[in-house]
């Protein structure tokens, strides 16, 4: 799982976002973490992830 930021003042050059990762969107002031995003998936890797919480 992962999510991809591109972001003009960074040439487009696409940032990457793991579970454990915070994303900073700054134009609109918010801060997210990856798996508050992927709140509702639930497959093997959001499991392992969360159990090693």
């Amino acid at each position: 799982m992962r999510i991809e930021v591109a972001r003009r003042s960074e040439g487009w050059q696409p940032m990457r976002y793991f579970l454990g990762d915070e994303i900073v969107l700054e134009s609109v002031g918010l801060k997210l973490k990856v798996e508050d995003i992927y709140d509702r998936v639930r497959n093997e890797d959001m499991r392992e992830f969360l159990e090693g919480k």
